[in-house]
């Protein structure tokens, strides 16, 4: 196992799905550079709270995710060819889109703060980026 920590832009809008047994799943591919300035691929592959705040993210976002990476291969159906991805089941995110809450059990209703969140000046998402902007296909 081999635990990872993985920082690019979301390639496309996040998609949200289920698995068979109903549970809540959201993908993403999130495109990174290496040292060299070479583009690296990474699936991201989300449950419960943090797929529903993966669900918010969209083209162009700013991700940090961490968890487990592996490489996944497979044959393609239509051409018989083998491909291989690197995929990431995060197991914490940062993100620009804001985290979602953890439903209660409780079923009584507040209303939600409406003080703005100030951003702090180290938020990593503002400038300072180590991507090179001009090779990304976004």
């Amino acid at each position: 196992m081999i635990t990872a920590n993985v920082t690019g832009k979301l390639a496309f809008d996040a998609r949200v799905l289920k698995t068979k047994t109903g549970k809540a799943m959201t993908s993403a591919r999130m495109a990174c550079n290496d040292n060299d300035g070479a583009t690296l691929w990474v699936d991201l592959l989300a449950f419960d709270l943090n797929a529903e705040w993966l669900s918010r993210c969209a083209k162009g976002d700013r991700v940090s995710a961490m968890g487990t990476l592996k490489l996944n291969q497979w044959q393609d159906k239509r051409t018989g060819e083998s491909k291989e991805c690197l995929q990431l089941v995060v197991d914490n995110m940062l993100s620009n889109a804001p985290k979602p809450r953890k439903q209660s059990s409780q079923k009584t209703k507040t209303a939600p703060a409406s003080k703005p969140v100030a951003t702090q000046p180290s938020d990593p998402f503002k400038g300072g980026s180590d991507i090179d902007e001009n090779a990304l296909p976004f």
